[in-house]
């Protein structure tokens, strides 16, 4: 379109006495008109279609406004980087056209306040009071719906990334927990040992109080008195000083001779003169080693020795020296 064509459009819009449009109350009924598009109830004023039809940007933006309307409502809104290049194209259509229509106006303007029209009408100069700030409102509608939709975007992404991290954390305080159940019952248990460590060393210390007792009840321990090794067995006597009872435990018999049924051990004492007597049968056949009690008609220290026999047979087993001269 030539200088020549463009004011004769103008020249067509402001003798067009039953339009009352100009581009900024066009710009104003756009998102109207789109909506109503869209839900099938457009009904045109003539002179907003006559307007649309004689200027391009405002044709252009209705267009553009129209598609971006269907494409939200069908869910195909292209991306962003679509949308500003969109937005873009429809922006800067504005000088451009401008810049074409203004050249030579002038006169149409001074043509147009000579007639009296005190109605807004567009010079298409870049700075028009008119047309621009309609042009900049349809520019921010579309820059908001821009944001707010990138923002929905950024927001939703945020909060799905959040929801996952959260999931996490709660699978690590569940893993936390578990393992803080194990450790507790670890613990528990190793307290039970403890306890039934400390009852076991309780038992324990009763019966080394039991036996220091029973030491001290029996008496003390003699080595020098009966504790000798014959032949691969010994005697070991736990007795008490100028009494003459003792407890004699035997040990270590293997070069005893195995016991039959009708046969056994049997104890003696000796006397500084020789004569020997019994002190009693200290194993029978099968009998587990057990401590035997030695009961003697005067004090240990005054016999010469402590003799086992095996019997019926009365043959010596073993001998252990006592006293002195032991």
């Amino acid at each position: 379109m030539d200088d020549a064509q463009a004011r004769a459009l103008i020249e067509e819009i402001v003798r067009s006495e039953s339009s009352d449009w100009d581009c900024a109350s066009v710009n104003d009924a756009l998102a109207s008109l789109v909506e109503r598009e869209l839900g099938g109830k457009a009904r045109v004023d003539s002179g907003l279609a006559e307007h649309l039809d004689l200027c391009p940007p405002c044709a252009e933006l209705h267009a553009t406004l129209l598609d971006l309307a269907r494409m939200e409502a069908e869910g195909s809104l292209p991306g962003a980087s679509a949308l500003w290049r969109e937005l873009r194209a429809a922006v800067t259509a504005v000088p451009s056209q401008a810049g074409r229509l203004g050249a030579g106006s002038g006169e149409t303007g001074r043509s147009i306040a000579g007639r009296g029209r005190t109605r807004g009408v567009p010079t298409f100069r870049g700075a028009s009071p008119h047309l621009a700030p309609g042009w900049r409102m349809s520019a921010a509608g579309l820059v908001a719906v821009l944001v707010l939709g990138l923002g929905w975007r950024w927001a939703s992404t945020r909060a799905s990334e959040t929801d996952a991290q959260l999931s996490q954390v709660a699978l690590q305080l569940e893993d936390l927990r578990s393992e803080l159940i194990r450790t507790r019952a670890q613990v528990t248990e190793t307290e039970r040992r403890v306890a039934a460590a400390r009852v076991d060393a309780t038992q324990a210390a009763l019966r080394l109080d039991e036996s220091a007792d029973t030491m001290d009840r029996i008496g003390r321990l003699d080595r020098s008195v009966l504790d000798r090794r014959e032949d691969g067995a010994w005697l070991r006597v736990f007795y008490t000083d100028g009494e003459n009872r003792a407890i004699g435990v035997l040990g270590d018999l293997a070069d005893m001779p195995e016991l039959s049924n009708d046969a056994y051990l049997e104890g003696w004492l000796e006397r500084p003169d020789g004569s020997v007597y019994s002190t009693g049968i200290a194993m029978r056949a099968g009998d587990a080693l057990a401590p035997w009690t030695i009961e003697a008609q005067a004090p240990l220290g005054d016999h010469r020795a402590f003799i086992v026999t095996l019997e019926p047979a009365h043959e010596s087993v073993f001998e252990v020296a006592l006293g002195p001269d032991g």
